[in-house]
């Protein structure tokens, strides 16, 4: 019969308080350049008149669209109405 291996020792398992001092986070990046307000500030246009527009679908973990017109490039969270952005760059009051 094999004798029965003792068992480890391990190290004791009291603990004590430990002063520290914890460092704030990194700040953000700044400096980026802000985007013209949306479509604001544009004089008023025919709505009849056709305007080109072009809509970029960015996917991730919120999708969001992207939208050229008018000079401008706005973006907008992808649950957004299309109609809500056609009444923004056409400047109507809803």
């Amino acid at each position: 019969m094999k004798e029965p291996t003792p068992e480890r020792v391990f190290g004791s398992t009291t603990w004590g308080w430990k002063r520290v001092r914890i460092s704030r986070p990194a700040g953000g990046q700044g400096g980026s350049a802000k985007l013209p307000p949306r479509f604001w500030g544009l004089p008023p246009r025919d709505p009849r008149v056709p305007l080109p527009l072009t809509l970029k679908y960015r996917g991730g973990a919120e999708c969001w669209i992207e939208v050229h017109a008018r000079g401008r490039i706005a973006r907008y969270v992808g649950v957004t109405a299309l109609a809500d952005v056609l009444f923004e760059v056409n400047q109507n009051d809803r």
